[in-house]
């Protein structure tokens, strides 16, 4: 078996390995990331996940004072941040 095919097989192929092949192949090497689920619905759950933690950090703050929100008003915060971290740029998400 040839070097890169056993590297392959290892999973441990690297992408200079691929260029190479690709060039021998006469072909262009693509190296692309596909989402299992659709893009939108990863933000989307990103997006909720941060705004849940914010507002329980709030929430919490506030039960030691025992001025703690009920649970609707909660979930309506934690849906009014979402919709605020969705309308700004999706790649702030995840620094």
């Amino acid at each position: 078996m040839h070097k890169s095919e056993q590297s392959e097989a290892d999973d441990r192929i690297t992408l200079g390995q691929l260029r190479k092949l690709a060039d021998g192949l006469d072909c262009e090497l693509v190296y692309a990331l596909v989402p299992r689920r659709p893009l939108t619905k990863v933000v989307e759950e990103r997006a909720r996940a941060i705004a849940t933690e914010e507002v329980a950090g709030v929430a919490h703050t506030m039960g030691l004072e025992d001025q703690r929100p009920g649970a609707e008003r909660l979930r309506k915060q934690v849906e009014r941040r979402t919709e605020e971290l969705l309308r700004g740029r999706w790649s702030d998400l995840w620094r």
